[in-house]
């Protein structure tokens, strides 16, 4: 097994002192960028990679930052987290990604197993609000870097990162105004994310704004946010006494569900029933017709959490405030589904 270079024998072969050769691996402001740059050539060339273990001792924590996601297989979560990965190893770092399923118990099971690792960082990408802030406030007591994406926790200093689907929501009932359609509806699953808050609030406003009504027959709750689950809750809606011509599901598989229901009972889309989804799921463009949706920019979301948590650790910023909010903008891509004219 070929040997890893040291700090040392790379100081050696660039004639300069390991001090030097650390600072500038490590981005230091003595350190110029040219000779930076040269030096990190040098050091990928030849295969050097700092040793975790001495780093961690050192510093008392380890070069590990630490993702908590609910699900790594929902297609959002992975192309977040793939995006995180990608530049955290760039920057020399190590990632531990765990996930809780839902589940309380493996929430504060995975909380315990990350403090044990003595973390650098920690990204939480539980999609709701934290179950038990508890589990977190061991971090803050260690002063960690902590990142929520989605969610939002006043107690514990960290800093959040939400998708402004309140007004992407009031654009989606300006959208269908604009086209015509003014019996407009709303589908959202019924657990009480903070997302799907910001959508309905969001909705509700729009209908005001333009002087609608807010009525309990708009809103309709599913149980998850499934095709089937969507399918049948419309079913319902479509045979009572408010038939709509203009509905906003707040997740793509929801539309999916709306959209078959529509199909199989002659209901043409978007002459009588309008349709937008959220979320820009990988079907939404190849659907027929292509579903007008809500975009969520996990890749930059990624790419912001990523560069955030490191300048955090590295001390290159400093976060004061208890609670601090960047709020990323949602895109509404109109296609097909829910526009008639040219």
């Amino acid at each position: 097994m070929k040997k890893n270079i040291t700090i040392h024998e790379l100081a050696k072969k660039l004639n300069v002192s390991a001090s030097t050769v650390s600072r500038a691996l490590n981005n230091h402001h003595s350190i110029s960028e040219i000779t930076a740059a040269n030096i990190r050539k040098e050091a990928s060339k030849l295969g050097y990679r700092p040793n975790a273990l001495a780093v961690a001792l050192r510093k008392n924590k380890s070069n590990i930052i630490g993702i908590l996601v609910n699900d790594i297989t929902d297609y959002f979560n992975y192309n977040l987290v793939s995006k995180i990965e990608e530049i955290l190893n760039c920057r020399g770092y190590t990632i531990m990604i765990l996930q809780c399923l839902d589940n309380l118990i493996d929430e504060e099971e995975n909380a315990k197993l990350l403090r044990a690792h003595n973390i650098s960082g920690l990204i939480i990408v539980l999609g709701t609000k934290l179950s038990n802030v508890k589990n977190y406030e061991i971090f803050k007591d260690e002063e960690t870097p902590l990142i929520l994406i989605s969610q939002e926790c006043l107690s514990i200093k960290s800093l959040t990162i939400q998708v402004d689907y309140f007004i992407a929501a009031r654009r989606v009932v300006n959208h269908f105004l604009k086209e015509g359609f003014s019996k407009l509806a709303f589908l959202s699953d019924s657990k009480e994310l903070l997302l799907r808050n910001q959508k309905y609030d969001g909705f509700i406003k729009g209908l005001i704004d333009n002087g609608y009504e807010v009525e309990d027959s708009r809103i309709i709750k599913v149980d998850s946010c499934s095709q089937s689950s969507a399918y049948k809750s419309f079913e319902k809606l479509w045979k009572s006494s408010f038939r709509p011509d203009a509905i906003f599901c707040t997740d793509d598989y929801c539309a999916l569900g709306v959209m078959q229901y529509a199909k199989e009972n002659n209901i043409k889309i978007p002459e009588d029933l309008s349709i937008v989804g959220c979320n820009n799921s990988d079907f939404t463009s190849i659907v027929e017709p292509p579903l007008s949706t809500l975009s969520y920019p996990s890749q930059e979301i990624g790419e912001l959490a990523s560069t955030l948590i490191i300048d955090w650790i590295e001390g290159k910023k400093v976060f004061n405030k208890l609670n601090l909010k960047i709020v990323v903008e949602s895109i509404l891509i109109v296609r097909q589904s829910s526009k008639i004219s040219t």
